[in-house]
């Protein structure tokens, strides 16, 4: 029987509601919560900045020197803003004037800095080395009082520093400014940076019903709190719909998740707002709104794509394990080339350039025909395309943006053009709405999920950031969210995967599926400037490629994107003919061990326990999945430092190791081994 998607409504969802959704018992009532003391400000982003913004390169610091926007040097492939001082005789400052402060409120700075060949000459007169403070003016303009935290460890890697801002009464201006201490000379470079109302807007996550659509009559809403939310908190969930406005508790489980149902919904729009609320403090502490729409569902059409209750995509009902490729121009050769691979889907980054993804029909004029045929292109080469409509967000670049097509000149207009053209194409997948769009522009994301959801409410709509911090409220900016991380450097010999572990895990409970975008390129595609210096950075490894989706995996990723074709094979080759054929290859055996894994990662939650002890702590993770027909398949991951793991799966003694890591010592105990970072699977 063909499953008809939305008509089926989901067992697991239908008993937690017994469980927690449908009994407020011991909570507080809606009218009691109504007087509690709106702390909700906690948290709340009053400034920030990536150096991506379009119009950061006005700003009067450039106008020194010493301050360059540079593309590329951020943490993840971004533009930065990189201060390099050589004359040690020259003592510079620079910074920007923020926002008013609030004398009532502290506040915390949050950003990241990379300090490299930084000299204490003989003129120096102290040892730290500043790097950034905040200072602060009166009402006339005249120095106050400042915060200037010491640095000794500069680290030449991205780092996080925080300071915690107290605004005083005679405060009326503030500076954050950036400096390295007289006499000094070297490079810092600075990226994300951001200033919060101190503490935390304790975000929920809106995990059911998909697509922002509900039935009519009766639905049921799925809530994922915040996990650091306390124990006691409840929700407020008020719904309005039809001109009716009803009121209900939504009380957590152990998992931090909740489930509310409500009656009576009919078609037009579901507005549904939530309040987090900290019963022990009286106090609201998290309000998240959503804006969805009712409609009557029958079957789904053939072409939809839709998540389960378990975070699984279904395509045409049956389910889909998304083994993908970011492409920026997908002609015929890099199609050919993912096809083989073993790829299923790609997101084709130049999806709304006109004149520029296809290349290899150049006398094609009409954009509305350039994406018929390109469409058709990935039919014949076996691909589902995701298609890409972040550059018509209102605060991405001008040149990723169609401001004129066939006289329509409103960018998210636009993007909605471009939906109806193709949203009943079969090898549609999905909306790729955004590319680590800075989260103080998170509303801007939300109002182009809303308006894409609403115009095809039968594919789902993926939303990217690395910035794990902004979890789990970046979360309702998409019914997929995808976490990027990049860690293998172009300059390092010695490799980690623990900087992923905070995205991952934040990705793992946000209450949304996770598409891990893992890194298969070399940084210095993008971060060295001569042939000479390509030729002499580091690419990553076989193993290196492996490890990072089998980790991601690990941590519940669902779906998995590489990062990118073009890097790996035409970029590659415009720099050091004949090097593509060593680095492809390691692309194309990831993805035969992802295609292998899919029924697992896919499969039954009910998988066999898994414990480790390990000589280094911390350092190798482990996790089992089974595929419902009697397979299993363990997968273990070192992420660096040279180790061994002992590796317990009880009831499972005869696994044997796929990549020749792990050997078996008996009764279910596993011995894995790493010199680097590596990974195994056992099965």
């Amino acid at each position: 029987m063909k499953n008809t998607g939305w008509s089926i409504f989901p067992f697991a969802i239908m008993f937690t509601i017994v469980l927690f959704g449908g009994n407020a018992m011991g909570a507080p009532t809606p009218e009691e919560i109504k007087t509690y003391a709106d702390k909700s400000g906690a948290g709340e982003l009053v400034f920030s900045c990536t150096f991506d913004e379009p119009d950061i390169a006005s700003h009067n610091i450039f106008k020194k020197k010493e301050f360059q926007l540079v593309p590329n040097a951020g943490r993840n492939g971004t533009t930065a803003m990189v201060f390099d001082t050589k004359d040690a005789k020259k003592y510079v400052v620079a910074g920007f004037r923020l926002p008013d402060l609030d004398i009532n409120s502290n506040y915390i700075l949050k950003m990241y800095i990379k300090a490299e060949n930084l000299v204490h000459t003989p003129l120096a007169t102290e040892d730290s080395n500043g790097l950034f403070c905040w200072e602060y003016t009166n009402e006339k303009g005249e120095y106050v009082h400042g915060e200037y935290p010491v640095f000794y460890d500069t680290p030449n890697e991205w780092k996080e520093y925080e300071l915690l801002i107290r605004p005083k009464p005679e405060v009326k201006h503030s500076q954050l400014v950036f400096y390295l201490k007289k006499g000094m000379t070297g490079k810092v470079t600075y990226d994300d940076i951001s200033l919060n109302k101190y503490g935390k807007n304790h975000d929920a996550v809106l995990s059911y019903p998909k697509n922002l659509t509900s039935r009519l009559g009766r639905e049921v809403f799925v809530f994922q709190f915040d996990m650091k939310t306390p124990k006691d908190a409840v929700g407020l969930v008020t719904l309005r719909n039809g001109g009716n406005t009803v009121e209900k508790i939504a009380v957590p489980d152990s998992a931090m998740r909740a489930a509310v149902e409500f009656d009576g919904i009919v078609e037009g729009p579901v507005d549904l707002s939530f309040q987090t609320a900290d019963a022990h403090e009286k106090a609201i502490i998290g309000k998240n709104a959503y804006h969805l729409k009712a409609f009557e569902r029958g079957p789904a059409p053939s072409n939809a794509a839709m998540i389960d209750e378990n975070g699984n995509l279904l395509v045409d009902g049956k389910p889909f394990f998304l083994n993908a490729l970011f492409v920026n121009h997908a002609h015929k050769r890099a199609l050919a080339d993912i096809e083989a691979a073993g790829f299923n889907a790609i997101v084709p980054y130049a999806s709304m350039w006109p004149h520029s993804f296809l290349l290899d029909e150049n006398e094609l004029s009409n954009f509305t025909d350039e994406i018929k045929l390109f469409m058709e292109k990935a039919r014949k080469h076996n691909l589902k395309v995701i298609f890409n409509l972040k550059g018509q967000l209102e605060h991405a670049h001008n040149h990723e943006a169609i401001t004129d097509w066939d006289g329509v000149t409103d960018r998210m207009a636009i993007a909605l053009k471009a939906v109806n053209l193709i949203k009943d194409h079969p090898q549609l997948l999905g909306w790729y709405i955004n590319d680590e769009m800075p989260a103080i522009y998170l509303n801007d994301v939300i109002n182009m999920r809303e308006q894409v959801s609403e115009a095809d409410p039968w594919h789902p709509v993926i939303s990217l950031t690395y910035d794990s911090g902004a979890l789990p409220g970046y979360a309702n900016s998409g019914d997929v969210f995808s976490y990027d991380n990049y860690p293998i450097d172009h300059e390092k010999t010695t490799q980690s995967l623990r900087g992923m572990l905070p995205g991952l895990m934040a990705a793992r409970d946000c209450g949304v599926p996770h598409w891990f975008a893992q890194q298969i390129f070399n940084w210095a595609i993008y971060r060295v400037k001569t042939k000479e210096a390509f030729m002499k950075s580091y690419f990553p490894t076989e193993k290196e490629i492996r490890a990072m989706p089998l980790l991601a995996a690990i941590y519940g990723a669902k779906g998995f994107v590489g990062y990118q074709y073009d890097c790996v094979v035409p970029y590659v080759e415009d720099r050091w003919p004949g090097r593509s054929a060593e680095e492809w290859p390691k692309v194309v055996a990831m993805s035969h061990v992802l295609n292998d894994l899919g029924p697992f990662i896919m499969g039954p939650a009910d998988a066999p326990a898994v414990s480790v002890e390990c000589t280094v702590p911390d350092e190798v993770k482990a996790r089992a999945f089974i595929d419902g027909k009697g397979g299993v398949r363990v997968l273990i991951v070192g992420m660096g430092k040279p180790c061994d793991a002992t590796v317990t799966i009880p009831g499972h003694p005869n696994l044997t190791s796929q990549f020749g890591a792990t050997q078996s010592l008996g009764n279910g105990v596993y011995r894995f081994h790493a010199d680097a970072i590596d990974s195994d699977v056992l099965k």
